[in-house]
């Protein structure tokens, strides 16, 4: 009788051990697999929209990526935030088009003499500068542009806040010649009388209409 009971108390611990042990592998092996449902960011912000919408929006993800990356890929997050913040106050802005990718590539454009159907910017008539300044717009800093993406993303989504007070405008606070020397610049519209200076972020000086 004594032996009948101690192998009815062996198998209960055994089963009571089976089930402990049951319950904290599946405590620790769910995060893993809830860490792989965003299958991307991009896809789990825009799933929800049509196929058509989806595609629009990862055009408008690309645009503002690419943007930020040739403005200010050297400086920090906050630097790149406030030029992705320009961006989308100008779409906002009546004067602008309505379009992220329109606003990146608004200027002046022609007919590609080697494909006629395609149209280029025409160089240095554009609001970019990095757009029409005729060199490759290649990305050879895939690290940055990787989580410059993220950023965009962000800004689309509506997750940062505007700490640049709508601005619709900004320059450099300076080149570098030939030389290396440091030459301050102040375009003609940052001078007239419609524009208002809110700050300086980094490397760049930001205005809004007044």
């Amino acid at each position: 009788m004594k032996i009948l009971r101690v192998c009815i108390v062996a198998v209960l611990w055994t089963a009571v051990c089976f089930i402990i042990a049951s319950v904290a592998v599946g405590f620790f092996v769910a995060p893993a697999k809830s860490a792989n449902r965003p299958v991307t960011i991009i896809q789990q912000t825009f799933n929800t929209e049509t196929q058509t919408a989806h595609t629009v929006a990862m055009d408008e993800v690309v645009c503002l990526a690419d943007n930020i990356y040739h403005e200010a890929r050297n400086q920090s997050p906050t630097g790149q935030l406030a030029v992705g913040l320009v961006t989308l106050n100008r779409v906002k802005d009546q004067r602008f088009p309505d379009t992220i990718c329109g606003v990146v590539k608004q200027g002046v454009h022609k007919r590609s003499w080697k494909d006629p159907s395609v149209k280029v910017p025409v160089r240095h008539k554009c609001q970019f500068s990095w757009y029409c300044d005729g060199r490759p717009d290649t990305i050879y800093n895939h690290d940055v542009y990787s989580r410059i993406t993220k950023l965009a993303i962000a800004l689309i989504n509506g997750s940062v806040y505007d700490f640049t007070n709508g601005a619709t405008h900004y320059h450099a606070e300076y080149v570098r010649d030939k030389h290396g020397r440091k030459i301050t610049l102040k375009p003609d519209w940052s001078q007239t009388q419609a524009k208002q200076r809110i700050a300086q972020i980094e490397e760049h000086i930001f205005y809004k209409w007044k």
